[in-house]
């Protein structure tokens, strides 16, 4: 059975009116059919109301989870959440990754300040991978720039959730645009395509 761990860090994304709202939370309690987090960060203060619905991703075996769910209570330090489905992995296509150059920033919601990614790799439109570990814990959630190589002028923005640190640092998408994905889809293929003929011009 799919459920994250007790007292481990989780990305929420509360589907309310107006803007999408991410963070992070830590899980007080878990069962078959509930889950109970603790209102951290900008949650705090965040208006949300019973029936709102929310997707929690976690990792388990190096695999990254969505599970639907909806607020049933709200209460001064915690929401307690019901289950719409059993987790299992997003519903996100992916197209074969690639090693593209990208340039990158990244950085937390509530911060005004980026970090530069000094290398895009493995890319997908379920995420990707930085060689550096970046200074956030997994489950941390963050908004994303990317761009080709020396071409600010299409910039694809996102929001990502640390999934791994050992090594180098996975990210994997939470919200990406149906166009965002084309248009990353499209560049990873016109590479490919590039790197190809290029081969083949040299036989």
């Amino acid at each position: 059975m799919l459920r994250p761990r007790q007292s481990s860090r989780v990305t929420v994304h509360f589907e309310a009116s107006g803007a999408p709202l991410y963070d992070v939370a830590i899980v007080v309690d878990v069962t078959e059919n509930s889950l109970v987090l603790q209102r951290t960060g900008s949650l705090r203060k965040a208006n949300i109301a019973p029936g709102t619905d929310a997707t929690v991703l976690f990792t388990q075996r190096d695999r990254v989870v969505h599970w639907h769910m909806q607020v049933e209570e709200v209460l001064p330090s915690s929401f307690f959440l019901r289950p719409l489905k059993e987790p299992g992995d997003g519903q996100r296509r992916e197209f074969v990754r690639a090693r593209v150059p990208m340039g990158g920033q990244v950085k937390l919601q509530s911060d005004e300040s980026w970090v530069a990614l000094s290398q895009v790799t493995d890319l997908s439109a379920a995420g990707f991978s930085v060689p550096e570990t970046l200074p956030w814990d997994e489950g941390v959630c963050l908004q994303i720039q990317l761009w080709p190589a020396d071409d600010l002028s299409d910039l694809i923005e996102a929001t990502a959730s640390v999934v791994r640190r050992q090594n180098d640092t996975g990210l994997v998408f939470i919200e990406l645009g149906s166009a965002e994905e084309n248009r990353l889809s499209d560049l990873v293929f016109g590479v490919r395509e590039a790197a190809l003929n290029a081969r083949l011009s040299q036989d």
